[in-house]
């Protein structure tokens, strides 16, 4: 029985909207990493690393779970293990720079922090020490390839998406 969820891809991929899609399908409460990484302020205040540790720990030490974000570091390494299933959003990079731009024009464009390295990101490409293109990781990944699914959407298309959904089961 698959009832910790990790959901990862890339900026824009599509994990929150999938996260709730599954969680309201299996019954699983969903978290994202946003909100374990940045504080509710205005202005998105990071976390200091102590407190941003030991909410992932308290989140993924619960009984289920269904956990989204984009964070390739380190720290999401225990997340990683205990999971019983990662499904990792393949995402085409044009999809998710229309989903950013519809997103920051939704959101203001103060909303969005370093735009031009969001905008990197959202297509594939390193920023600064941050590595989350599809080679990235699948580099991440890779130490846990046997329990690895990973999921296309095409620019028009969600049907893998859909599909998996679909088959999945209420956990009790």
């Amino acid at each position: 029985m698959n009832n910790k969820i990790y959901i990862i891809g890339g900026l824009a991929s599509g994990k929150s909207y999938f996260a709730k899609k599954l969680s309201e399908k299996t019954g699983i409460g969903y978290f994202g990493m946003d909100q374990i990484v940045f504080k509710d302020s205005p202005d998105d205040e990071e976390r200091g690393h102590e407190e941003r540790d030991t909410i992932f720990e308290e989140t993924v030490t619960k009984e289920k779970w269904i956990l989204e974000g984009t964070f390739t570091e380190d720290w999401v390494l225990s997340g990683l293990t205990m999971s019983s299933q990662i499904i990792y959003l393949d995402t085409p990079p044009l999809k998710r720079l229309c989903r950013f731009i519809k997103r920051t024009w939704r959101e203001g464009l103060c909303k969005q922090s370093e735009l031009l390295g969001r905008v990197k990101l959202v297509l594939g490409l390193r920023y600064k020490e941050l590595d989350r293109t599809s080679s990235g990781y699948k580099k991440l990944l890779e130490p846990f390839k046997d329990k690895v699914i990973t999921l296309k959407s095409s620019i028009r298309s969600n049907k893998e998406l859909e599909d998996f959904i679909e088959k999945q089961e209420v956990v009790l």
